[in-house]
């Protein structure tokens, strides 16, 4: 299952700041203003109220999801990351969403 975050969490991602958009036992879809190598493997760090996650992750994809207009805008990329392996901060964190929130 992958839950949809309604509000986002901060997370930062090989140095850039990030939110972690939905989130799955095994990965994270985060946006950010800076893309990312895909198939490179980058550090990931996350805390929240269950804890933090601070492990490596791989990025599989990186797209643009936005152009912005004028000179203090910039442009909007979605990134997925896979986790090496289940982390019990990622654990807790699904556990306390709402079943509304997952998809499949």
């Amino acid at each position: 299952p992958r839950y949809f975050l309604l509000q986002h969490l901060p997370a930062q991602v090989d140095q850039l700041s990030s939110s972690v958009v939905d989130l799955s036992p095994s990965g994270a879809r985060l946006q950010l203003r800076q893309p990312l190598t895909v198939g490179k493997t980058v550090s990931f760090r996350m805390t929240t109220d269950c804890g933090c996650l601070d492990t490596q992750v791989r990025v599989p994809w990186c797209e643009l999801a936005a152009v912005g207009l004028g000179a203090a805008a910039s442009a909007r990329r979605l990134c997925g990351v896979q986790f090496r392996e289940l982390r019990p901060v990622v654990s807790g964190l699904l556990a306390g969403l709402p079943p509304l929130c997952d998809y499949a």
